[in-house]
């Protein structure tokens, strides 16, 4: 093969090889590899690189090992794509063992610290724990201490597998034992982690920590773990996390408050509402419908009836349009009160003021006997009027 002007230099091969090791085609690389050889071309990293991945396709473990102590004897000194390609080309053959072998092999220091982070990050993905866990504990024997990127692999991997929280905590403390204290880069990319994995609570004590050292995680990370913690049950407004929420105060997004006000509202927790509510008229973080709907709803479960009519009148006046959720809040809560009177000209008032009540409005309605007949035959008025407009 020839370029316009003369032979194929060494970088055009490396590109070429790179292109049919990304598509597999480990025949057509290895005849092209054997060309480059003969015209009398060294190879560079990136051939390497694009023969190594192309031995993937074939899981040729061995003839792998062969390339990469080559790449090595010849003082190329591999990079994370060179072992990426080695530690998959290893896993699809069933031989991950001879990642740790390969490993050891390798004499110079910094060339076997790439190595073995590479391999730490490529297993782990895979899901090796074992082989990950095998690999830090030769780095360590090898006098190749550890660096961040290495924990930061090995503690993706505990968070993606069934790892014991208390593992998770050990692995941040050996880190920190033998990289020094954490950056925030550090707690930002452990957080990701934890929460990706849903592992919300340990997230929210390493949160805590990040807060007594006086370091501020990114918001969205902080509103993950608030927003997690809600969906799981495992909310709960105490003292410390009171603090918490206003220490972040503005910062917090207002999704995330509406998202901890329902979780109050659905056990009908007055305190904690309160407390919310509180904590984003200091902060000036204005509310929006699903807000005045959650502390309606509250309110409205707790049995609070003049402070749920309150909030529903504050939130008119305040600009936000009420929606179907917002007059069922005050519905539930006339109807819990046995207030049938009042419940029916507030659903007049509901229908007169153009909200279109859905079923939800008429499951309340309907626990009052005496109008069970007529609300069921508006009910129905109302659907068939729904399925009318859905076939036009």
């Amino acid at each position: 093969m020839k370029q316009k002007g003369g032979a194929v230099n060494t970088s055009t091969y490396g590109i070429l090889l790179c292109m049919l090791g990304h598509m597999k085609m480990t025949a057509e690389a290895m005849e092209l590899w054997a060309e480059m050889v003969l015209q009398g071309n060294k190879p560079d990293r990136k051939s390497y690189n694009g023969m190594l991945d192309a031995l993937t396709g074939d899981s040729d473990w061995e003839m792998g090992i062969n390339f990469f102590k080559r790449m090595v004897e010849e003082g190329i000194n591999p990079d994370f794509l060179s072992c990426q390609a080695i530690s998959k080309l290893f896993f699809r053959a069933g031989q991950t063992g001879k990642v740790l072998l390969l490993a050891q092999s390798i004499q110079d220091i910094s060339v076997k610290r790439t190595v073995y982070e590479s391999f730490v990050r490529t297993l782990g993905s895979a899901g090796c724990v074992q082989e990950v866990f095998a690999l830090i504990e030769a780095m360590k024997a090898d006098d190749v201490v550890p660096t961040v990127v290495t924990y930061l692999g090995m503690i993706d991997v505990l968070c993606s597998t069934a790892a014991e929280p208390s593992e998770v905590t050990k692995t941040v403390e050996e880190m920190e034992k033998d990289c020094g204290k954490l950056s925030l880069d550090s707690f930002n990319s452990i957080l990701t982690s934890l929460c990706h994995s849903h592992r919300f609570q340990v997230a929210y004590d390493m949160l805590k920590e990040c807060h007594r050292r006086q370091l501020s995680p990114e918001i969205e990370i902080s509103n993950a773990i608030f927003v997690g913690l809600s969906i799981q049950g495992k909310w709960q407004l105490t003292d410390g996390v009171f603090e918490e929420l206003k220490m972040m105060g503005s910062r917090i997004k207002l999704a995330t408050f509406n998202v901890l006000l329902q979780s109050s509202a659905q056990v009908g927790d007055v305190e904690t509402t309160k407390k919310i509510l509180r904590i984003m008229e200091e902060n000036t973080v204005y509310p929006n419908v699903d807000t005045y709907n959650a502390a309606i709803g509250c309110f409205a479960r707790a049995g609070r009836l003049r402070v749920a009519l309150q909030v529903f009148n504050e939130m008119g006046m305040n600009g936000c349009i009420p929606n179907t959720s917002s007059y069922n809040s005050v519905l539930f809560v006339l109807c819990k009160a046995g207030l049938t009177d009042a419940a029916l000209s507030f659903f007049e008032r509901m229908q007169a003021d153009g909200i279109k009540p859905d079923s939800s409005t008429f499951s309340i309605l309907c626990s009052i006997d005496k109008n069970r007949e007529k609300l069921n035959k508006q009910s129905l008025e109302v659907h068939a009027e729904k399925r009318s407009v859905a076939v036009a």
